[in-house]
């Protein structure tokens, strides 16, 4: 058995137990410094998240740190030299506290252009808590307001 084959192995068995098969990747680059073992992982990446099983893949780094998201639409569309964890990462500086209040995780949604965004513990650690999306956001902001309206007009 190569060495490519044992990585690949080894990144198989741990996405399957860790979920991350990107967080697999990059260990997989960063303990080879070889791109070819790094292709082989993220054409697993491509097996692991089909099109269709999610719209986004949050990735962490060997330590569960946030280093960005990658949607698995563009992973399948790229080939060859163009497929790299720099090509396919996004919204690696942007991301939501759990402090934050609706206001300002809207006004994030905006500035980052996203649709969805992490929530992590705190910008040193950056450990990944979930993941929000604006429209749950937005969803539940009209709920409560409507609550809130109901309350003062005795409904």
């Amino acid at each position: 058995m190569s060495l490519r084959d044992s990585l690949v192995g080894m990144s198989g068995l741990a996405t399957a137990i860790v979920g991350g098969p990107l967080t697999m990747a990059l260990l997989a680059l960063e303990s080879t410094q070889n791109f070819a073992v790094t292709m082989a992982v993220l054409a697993a990446f491509r097996q692991d998240v089909p099109l269709g099983a999610a719209q986004r893949a949050v990735v962490t780094d060997e330590g569960g740190r946030y280093v960005g998201i990658a949607y698995p639409a563009e992973a399948a569309a790229m080939t060859g030299e163009s497929l790299t964890m720099a090509a396919i990462l996004h919204l690696q500086s942007h991301f939501l506290l759990p402090g934050m209040n609706v206001k300002e995780a809207l006004a994030a949604f905006e500035v980052a252009e996203a649709d969805a965004l992490a929530v992590v513990d705190g910008p040193e650690t950056r450990q990944v808590l979930g993941l929000l999306t604006e429209q749950y956001a937005l969803r539940r902001y009209s709920e409560e307001l409507d609550r809130r309206r109901r309350e003062v007009s005795g409904e």
